[in-house]
């Protein structure tokens, strides 16, 4: 099924990039046709070479955030985001977090699920925590927003 063929994918596209072969992961990644399996398997290049090739993490984080807005179910494309930011915090890399804390506002503030919204809204709440980093004013405005 679909499923399988993306994890296995996916897959073969972080074995590539720990094994530094650009041309087979690209082949790999091409292959997938979803574009939340692509930024999970960006996820995943970025995951495989992060103890090795930092850059190469980092440029990948880059990459799949990116392709974050090819993803029009919601709830999906925040846990993607969520993802990318526990990276991002992880190897030290905070530069653009902001950035991307926004982006989760923003793709909270439009999902019609209570439910989505509020775990969204934790993991984020974690996230930020994490980070050390506080909420701009104009995303302490679009949360009051949310949650009046």
């Amino acid at each position: 099924d679909e499923a399988q063929r993306a994890s296995a994918l996916a897959t073969v596209a972080a074995i590539a990039a720990a094994q530094r072969d650009e041309a087979v992961g690209r082949e790999a990644l091409d292959a997938i046709s979803e574009p939340i399996d692509g930024v999970f398997a960006r996820i995943g290049m970025s995951d495989s070479v992060s103890n090795t090739d930092t850059a190469l993490a980092s440029e990948l984080l880059v990459r799949a955030e990116r392709r974050t807005d090819d993803i029009s179910q919601l709830g999906p494309k925040a846990d993607a985001l969520l993802e990318i930011g526990k990276r991002r915090i992880r190897s030290g890399e905070t530069d653009g977090l902001r950035s991307l804390v926004s982006k989760i506002l923003e793709t909270a503030s439009n999902m019609r699920s209570e439910r989505g919204v509020v775990k969204t809204l934790a993991q984020l709440a974690d996230v930020t925590e994490s980070a050390g980093l506080k909420l701009s004013d104009a995303d302490e405005e679009r949360l009051r927003g949310m949650l009046s």
